[in-house]
């Protein structure tokens, strides 16, 4: 189980949805001690309210998560929820974090825990400590009820826990509540999560002197404004199953908090034309809805704070969350196609720079082969040094196959050159190091002489002639293998074309790279004969 997730899960799941609280509340005044002058920001988690469940199935259904990723983390998440109802078992509701300006010489802010009446303050500290991998400290405090937390790593300075929860505690003793963090804990504490930021003296001169400039038309919410204008902001969020999310800014005049609103409102325009761009380029992929619906969105003005929901409802909000997952899988895939594009380029001038380097008049052979004339190791073996994989080029035996003692270690190492982008094709292939980047190999191919090709052979032209193509999952194979895709000319599809894709990425013998759509109707009469070097077949586009 991954121990620092079951400690962060608590205080990071609001920042991926926030609500409008309704009522004001009063739950929070075991805190207000340690809401001192100093304090910028106040973000907190109600413990009680994770369900980490409830999490994954949302994750999964707004397109965020795989299905199979899901599965992989719910034994995890059952574990994480055990150790979290184990902890509220003894006392644990509400973790806080509260970040000074002072904090950043000791890396992380400190958390406080006020402990239910009910509770065991000793044992939950006991158990925050025990916890395998636990960064923070735990300390009791003169309030009984009330545990501190703090990273127990030194820093670079040589700060420790210990000075920072020392200055914690004095500031408690000698300040008061701090008006605007109470505000706003009024306003946005109903919440499940939430996440004020207010800011002091010092951190509103630096914004004033070093914030950038924003592009027009925001250029008037300039480092002067946010530094006047601006009292507090936070998010407050209601955690899943019941889902709700919204935002609040306090201002100083009505004034500002319209110019904020029309910012906001021409922030959420600009963003839907470019969605409804998007649903150009990409019909039918989810864009339309989402522009349409982000379209309904309007901060409001009340007194002098702008209030933002992202649904006035819990159903509403979830059904903003369903429309996303069309277009965030389709932008996932796209990035995909981007980086495994990218991977095959590098490959591409890797090939060219091997053969510079070597002095060769061509392409390079296979493989690495023995005085004997066997296979040893695979091509991709022979130009890691140049894709600034030197280090692990040196520690090769090239006297010896792939599969040997040595060289067999050496195979399990992840490439990223050589790996899939996408965790579902890695996870359709047998082990994390395997690969689905081959060379085209078989007679009159780029890679079907176990001398290596010359360019003078490529009478086809390098700009029309594939050397390295992406096959299916189930033909990878261990990079560090001197086995590649041979071609069946009978049926030159087979072991690239596949049912959950609409192509398949191609690396040329000039290191251009090409994305083959297979409903194409002139890739049927073109692949074939991009296969071979010297077919003189004629490319029909």
């Amino acid at each position: 189980m991954n121990s620092r997730f079951a400690l962060y899960v608590c205080l990071l799941t609001f920042i991926r949805t926030a609500a409008q609280a309704a009522e004001p509340v009063d739950t929070h005044a075991a805190i207000h001690p340690y809401l001192t002058d100093d304090v910028v920001a106040l973000a907190f988690v109600d413990v009680s309210a994770v369900d980490l469940e409830a999490s994954l199935a949302l994750a999964e259904k707004s397109g965020w998560l795989y299905p199979e990723d899901v599965q992989g983390l719910r034994q995890q998440a059952t574990q994480i929820q055990t150790v979290l109802d184990e902890l509220a078992g003894l006392g644990l509701r509400r973790i806080y974090a509260t970040l000074r300006m002072s904090d950043v010489q000791y890396t992380a802010p400190v958390c406080v825990i006020p402990v239910a009446e009910d509770g065991n303050p000793e044992k939950l500290r006991k158990a925050l400590r025990d916890l395998p991998g636990m960064p923070f400290a735990w300390e009791r405090t003169e309030r009984e009820f009330i545990l501190l937390g703090a990273l127990s790593e030194y820093t670079s300075q040589g700060a420790n826990s210990d000075e920072q929860l020392a200055g914690v505690s004095l500031s408690a003793k000698q300040g008061s509540a701090k008006r605007e963090l109470q505000a706003a804990l009024q306003e946005l504490g109903n919440g499940d999560a939430g996440l004020m930021i207010v800011g002091d003296g010092d951190s509103r001169r630096v914004v004033h002197e070093m914030m950038p400039a924003l592009p027009p038309p925001f250029q008037v919410i300039d480092g002067k404004f946010v530094a006047d204008e601006l009292a507090w902001g936070g998010i407050s969020a209601s955690l899943p199953p019941k889902l709700n999310a919204g935002l609040q800014i306090q201002t100083n005049s009505k004034k500002s908090a319209e110019l904020v609103q029309d910012h906001l409102t021409k922030a959420i325009g600009m963003g839907q034309m470019l969605i409804a761009r998007g649903a150009k380029e990409r019909p039918n992929q989810g864009f339309e809805e989402v522009a349409e619906a982000l379209g309904k969105l309007r901060p409001r003005v009340v007194e002098n704070r702008v209030v933002f929901s992202l649904g006035e409802s819990p159903e509403e909000f979830a059904s903003l969350v369903e429309l996303i997952a069309q277009p965030v899988k389709a932008a996932r895939k796209a990035a995909y196609r981007t980086q495994r594009m990218n991977n095959f380029k590098q490959v591409g001038l890797a090939l060219q720079n091997y053969t510079s380097a070597k002095r060769l008049k061509g392409f390079q052979p296979p493989a690495i082969y023995s005085e004997d004339g066997k296979p040893l190791l695979s091509w991709r073996v022979a130009v890691l040094p140049y894709i600034d994989q030197q280090a692990l080029y040196n520690q090769f035996h090239l006297d010896e196959p792939w599969d040997s003692e040595h060289n067999l270690k050496l195979s399990k190492t992840v490439v990223p050159i050589f790996s899939d982008p996408d965790p579902a094709v890695r996870r359709r292939t047998k082990s994390p190091s395997y690969t689905t980047y081959l060379a085209v190999t078989g007679p009159g191919t780029a890679f079907g002489s176990k001398d290596g090709v010359s360019y003078k052979q490529i009478t086809d032209g390098t700009a029309a002639t594939v050397a390295i193509v992406e096959v299916t999952p189930d033909r990878a194979v261990p990079w560090t293998k001197p086995a590649d895709w041979e071609v069946d000319f009978e049926n030159p599809f087979k072991g690239v074309q596949r049912k959950d894709r609409d192509g398949f990425v191609t690396g040329f013998c000039d290191a251009s790279v090409r994305y083959i759509m297979l409903d194409d109707p002139r890739v049927k009469k073109n692949w074939s004969k991009q296969l071979t070097i010297a077919g003189g077949e004629i490319i029909e586009w």
